[in-house]
């Protein structure tokens, strides 16, 4: 397909019977939507390239992703992903699960007004937890350590990017006929903001943490196999480690990553931030265990 500086030009492509507007918001365009296998969605972003580098760390790290590759449509620039949903299985939004759990326990939760806005934002491991063991509890395919480990690893990762807020709607719950497992992880928008301290996925319910508040209440409180969890990845997790995604993601778009283009070495810059922002936290963390 054409480029232009990275970007495929969809204007070049599609003729209007090839895509509808998918009533999200403005620009947002389902593309080939009636071929459900080939299916394309194709949403602005200002930080494009961040979100396509953030899926192939994600890929990197062996997790579920959305394949996300640059595009340009319209009058936008911004990302085309692959439809993620398999028509032979179901898929339920975490924020529906989360409403059904808080509603259900409004005596537990009686400081809380349970509105979208909450249930959107209330995004921690603690309560993830409660919440699907609660709507499955019936449901003999549910594997509750399964779905956490995969939960766990995108909380790992979403500090390695600096993902600065995420929303339970964000995250879908694959069911098939003999399981129930976390769908692909998808929107990377806010991906590699060295602006931000802050964490979207918390660990409890304090969502206000820094990332440093957060990873040090995950590594003090949480089970051993869930720590080493996290150094197994931390262990793959450094500078060389953006060399390597940014040849792929070179190789990815046809076009060399060093451009004129501010926004590559703000991303460059912001991922050796974080990365230096995690390392000094796990080397705090490992001084105290070692006294």
């Amino acid at each position: 397909m054409k480029r232009n500086n990275g970007f495929i030009d969809l204007n070049s492509i599609l003729k209007e019977s090839d895509y509808i507007e998918s009533g999200y918001k403005p620009g947002h365009y389902w593309i080939n939507v009636h071929n459900n296998k080939n299916a394309l969605y194709f949403k602005p972003n200002s930080n494009a390239r961040g979100e396509v580098l953030a899926s192939l760390l994600a890929e990197y790290f062996c997790l579920p992703t959305v394949d996300y590759d640059l595009a340009f449509f319209k009058n936008y620039t911004g990302v085309i992903s692959t439809n993620y949903k398999d028509k032979d299985k179901k898929y339920i939004e975490l924020s529906e699960i989360l409403k059904k759990y808080f509603l259900d326990h409004k005596d537990t939760f009686n400081y809380i007004d349970i509105d979208s806005h909450y249930y959107y934002n209330m995004t921690n491991l603690t309560n993830i937890w409660e919440a699907i063991e609660y709507y499955y509890k019936d449901d003999n395919r549910l594997n509750i350590k399964k779905i956490m480990e995969e939960f766990v690893r995108i909380y790992i990762f979403n500090l390695f990017i600096g993902k600065c807020y995420t929303f339970s709607s964000n995250y879908v719950i694959e069911e098939s006929e003999n399981s129930i497992n976390l769908g692909k992880s998808f929107d990377y928008g806010e991906a590699f903001n060295s602006y931000t301290n802050k964490v979207g996925l918390t660990v409890d319910e304090n969502i206000n943490q820094t990332i440093e508040e957060s990873l040090l209440d995950f590594l003090n409180n949480s089970d051993e196999y869930f720590v080493n969890m996290f150094f197994d990845m931390f262990n793959k997790f450094n500078e060389n480690t953006f060399d390597l995604i940014l040849e792929r993601f070179d190789k990815k778009i046809n076009l060399s990553y060093y451009s004129d283009d501010d926004n590559y070495d703000n991303i460059i810059d912001s991922f050796r931030e974080n990365y230096n922002r995690i390392k000094n936290i796990v080397d705090k963390y490992n001084k105290k265990r070692a006294r």
